[in-house]
């Protein structure tokens, strides 16, 4: 009689299978959680009436500046300071004014102090060599102007202070959405490691508390990628601006967003992104980054940086959080970060505003026009940023050295 083996006599035998199904895809959006997009971002925003709309604006103000540029060169006896289109009306008489070279970005040599006498449109009278300086000819265009101080003189009038004008930025809402269609004998079959074929395509798109998913990822696509476009008549698409909607070099100085020309990171070029948020009145809470540039920063730290608990992020219950002279921050890794950029985000000042928040519904169920059940998933969403100068971030970064 023939032996009959286990290996060649398979017919009968239950296959050992798993119960669980294996995903090697990334699920969790990570900013989506740090930042939020949920409705109590309305509070943050402190949107309190009108909402929603398919254009959500909100208000920011900003302090009088207390820099400018000359725009032309002094030599030893000029008393006529022309400076930066639009900035003279930022000053007045008794203002004490330092002027550096505009290489010297640490400030540290004053090349002369002028005393303001009068303003007019662009151009300041001053009393040359103020104070302990003398009146130098080394004063070119582009220089840097600093206000340092003021006085008024005794028993004088008033004397009316510029005055800014809030400013209302906007954006407009973004539908995402996806459909699930399963055969109504795909729905009754028996599975391994599926209990509900319905319920678990949903949940590739959308988890319970709408973090995680295809359609997460697309929402949380916004920051990195989103353009502010208004809706068409027909047909009616209409599109979110992202992070770089609002923090660009004309709302934030160069020192907060700049490139690195395809050259390695260095340790001044994080500590100059977070001087410039200080130097604007600002706060940065958090940088974020790809792999390549979050295994990059501890070597620029060493024993200035520790492991601290980021509770908001789910998968991530730890980050690093790093010590500049600047204040701490912390790190967040983003796999869905672009490579070769880090931003610089203040976790306060940002977030994803909901229209409609993502919501599971049935499309067909026994009145499908085939055999087949179907469901989607749908949210309608904006995205918000104040005040831009407590926000920077560095592009095109080498991710080879």
């Amino acid at each position: 009689m023939a032996i009959r083996y286990s290996y060649t006599d398979t017919t009968t035998n239950k296959r050992g299978i798993g119960d669980m199904i294996y995903n090697i895809d990334f699920q969790h959006a990570p900013l989506l959680a740090l930042l939020g997009f949920k409705a109590d971002n309305l509070n943050k925003f402190q949107v309190k009436s009108g909402w929603p709309n398919t254009k959500l604006e909100w208000l920011e103000d900003i302090e009088v500046a207390f820099t400018t540029l000359t725009t032309e060169a002094m030599d030893i006896s000029e008393t006529g300071l022309d400076v930066t289109t639009g900035t003279g009306q930022y000053f007045r008489a008794g203002d004490v004014l330092a002027v550096y070279a505009i290489a010297d970005t640490a400030r540290a040599t004053v090349l002369e102090r002028y005393l303001v006498t009068a303003q007019a449109t662009d151009t300041l009278t001053v009393v040359r060599g103020h104070g302990a300086t003398s009146p130098v000819d080394t004063v070119a265009s582009g220089d840097l102007v600093v206000l340092e101080t003021r006085a008024s003189p005794e028993n004088s009038t008033y004397v009316t202070e510029h005055i800014t004008t809030p400013t209302a930025p906007y954006n407009y809402t973004q539908i995402l959405d996806a459909a699930v269609e399963v055969s109504r004998t795909e729905s009754q079959m028996s599975r391994y490691g599926i209990s509900d074929l319905m319920d678990y395509q949903i949940a590739k798109l959308f988890d319970s508390d709408g973090s995680e998913g295809r359609l997460a990822k697309l929402l949380h696509g916004i920051f990195y990628y989103g353009e502010r476009v208004i809706r068409a008549a027909s047909p009616a698409y209409g599109f979110a601006g992202g992070f770089k909607t609002f923090v660009t070099t004309s709302t934030a100085s160069t020192d907060h967003v700049f490139s690195k020309s395809a050259a390695a990171l260095q340790k001044a070029d994080i500590h100059k992104v977070m001087r410039a948020i200080n130097d604007a009145g600002g706060k940065c809470t958090h940088i974020v980054c790809g792999s390549w540039l979050y295994e990059k920063i501890p070597t620029f730290y060493e024993d200035k940086i520790r492991t601290v608990e980021e509770k908001k992020v789910r998968g991530t219950p730890e980050v690093m959080e790093i010590i500049t002279p600047h204040g701490r921050a912390k790190v967040l890794y983003d796999y869905l970060c672009p490579a070769s950029e880090m931003y610089f985000l203040n976790e306060n000042k940002a977030g994803w505003i909901p229209f409609d928040e993502f919501e599971r519904r049935k499309v067909y169920g026994d009145l499908s026009p085939s055999d087949g059940l179907i469901e989607k998933v749908v949210g309608e969403y904006t995205f918000a940023l104040a005040n831009p100068k407590s926000f920077g971030v560095i592009t095109n970064i080498s991710i080879t050295t």
